[in-house]
C-alpha cells in the first residue's frame, strides 16, 4: 500500500500540489526525476489532497538527544569489526567484517546482501559514522528488516511499527552501491528518531540525503540520470535553498525550523492531531501518540532546544556541502 501511494505521489500532474502530509521517512533517492521542475519563485496550484497512509514512530518517551560514542576504546570493541575515530587521517581506511546482528532478518539472502552493502559503506567515512551510531542504538533492540516490492522507492523506515523496508531489487549484486546508500539513508532516519526532533521535520530528509550523496561521492559513483538523487545533486550546485525547495516539492508541508515559527509548527501539528483522532485503528492510535509526542516536544523548553540544535547543525552542514559542491 505504501509503495502504491508513493507512486500516486509521483503521478501528480506538473501543476498540482500534494497537500496531505505523509508521516513517513522514506528513502526517495531512487525516485524518478520529479515531473515538476519550476524556476525559483514558481507557484504550484492547489489540488485535492491525497489520503496517504502515514508511517510510524516507536512508542518511546521524549528525551534529549543521546550522545553516541565517536570511536571504540580498548575495552569497547568496534561493533562493525573495525575502528572509526572520525579523524581525517583514518578517513580512507576501510572497516570490514561487519557484525549486523542488530539488523534482524530471517532471510539469508537479505542478510548476505546487507553485510555486503555494509562492507561497501564501511569504505566511506560517512558510512562508517552512520553504521557506528546505528549499532550503538540498535544492539539492545534489533531492527526488523523486510525486503519487499516498494515500486519506485528504494527503502523506508516505518517509525511507528519500527521496521526497516528495502526494495527487493536492491538485493541484486549489481545494486550493492544503491543498497549501501539506501541503508545509510534509512539508518540515519533511525538515529534521528532518537534525537528529540519532530518526526516529520524536513531537516531529517536534508541530512539523510546529504548522507547518501556523500556516500556515493566517496565511492566514486554518480547519481544515475533522471533520478531524484541526481536532481538533488544538481540542486546542491545551485545552493542550499534550491536543495530544500526540491525536497519540499516531493515532501510538502513539513516543518523546517529555519523557515517557520514555533506557533506555526504547533498549529500544523494540532491540525494533524485532529484528523488522526478520527480513526480508531491501532495504527491511528500510534499516529495520535506520535503527534502528541511531537507537540510535547515543540512546547517544552528542552524539546525546542533539542530541535533547534539539530536544525542548526543540519542547516550549517547543508551550506558547507553546497559550497564544497561548487568548488569541485
Amino acid at each position: 500500500m505504501t509503495s502504491f501511494l508513493l507512486a500516486l505521489l509521483l503521478a501528480v500532474p506538473g501543476e498540482a500540489r500534494v497537500l496531505a502530509i505523509p508521516r513517513v521517512t522514506p528513502s526517495i533517492s531512487a525516485m524518478p526525476r520529479l515531473p515538476l521542475v519550476l524556476p525559483r519563485g514558481g507557484q504550484l496550484a492547489a489540488a485535492a489532497p491525497l489520503a496517504l497512509t502515514p508511517s510510524v514512530l516507536p512508542s518511546l518517551p521524549f528525551a534529549p538527544a543521546p550522545t553516541f560514542p565517536v570511536a571504540p576504546s580498548a575495552d569497547r570493541p568496534a561493533p562493525l569489526g573495525g575502528v572509526f575515530d572520525g579523524s581525517a587521517e583514518r578517513s580512507d581506511e576501510a572497516v570490514t567484517g561487519s557484525d549486523l546482528s542488530w539488523l534482524a532478518s530471517g532471510d539469508p539472502r537479505v542478510a548476505a546482501a546487507l553485510e555486503q552493502a555494509a562492507d561497501l559503506a564501511n569504505q566511506t567515512k560517512i558510512g562508517r559514522r552512520v553504521l557506528w551510531e546505528a549499532a550503538q542504538l540498535l544492539q539492545s533492540m534489533p531492527l526488523p528488516v523486510d525486503a519487499l516490492d516498494l515500486g519506485k522507492n528504494h527503502g523506508e523506515f516505518d517509525y511507528l511499527e519500527r521496521r526497516l523496508r528495502l526494495h527487493r531489487k536492491l538485493l541484486r549484486p549489481e545494486s550493492r552501491a544503491q543498497l549501501a546508500a539506501t541503508l545509510v539513508h534509512e539508518l540515519r532516519h533511525v538515529i534521528q528518531h532518537s534525537q528529540g526532533v519532530p518526526a516529520e521535520a524536513i531537516e531529517m530528509e536534508i541530512e539523510a540525503h546529504l548522507d547518501d550523496l556523500a556516500l556515493m561521492r566517496e565511492l566514486g559513483v554518480e547519481p544515475p540520470p533522471k533520478t531524484f538523487a541526481r536532481q538533488l545533486h544538481e540542486a546542491l550546485l545551485e545552493g542550499p535553498e534550491r536543495f530544500v525547495e526540491i525536497l519540499g516539492w516531493a515532501l510538502p508541508e513539513r516543518p523546517r525550523l529555519a523557515a517557520m515559527t514555533w506557533a506555526k509548527i504547533e498549529a500544523d501539528l494540532l491540525e494533524q492531531l485532529k484528523h488522526a483522532k478520527r480513526g480508531k485503528s491501532e495504527r491511528k492510535k500510534k499516529l495520535v501518540a506520535a503527534i502528541e509526542r511531537d507537540l510535547a516536544l515543540v512546547r517544552s523548553k528542552e524539546g525546542r532546544a533539542s530541535y533547534r540544535a539539530f536544525s542548526r547543525r543540519v542547516e550549517a552542514r547543508l551550506k558547507r556541502e553546497a559550497e564544497a559542491a561548487k568548488s569541485r
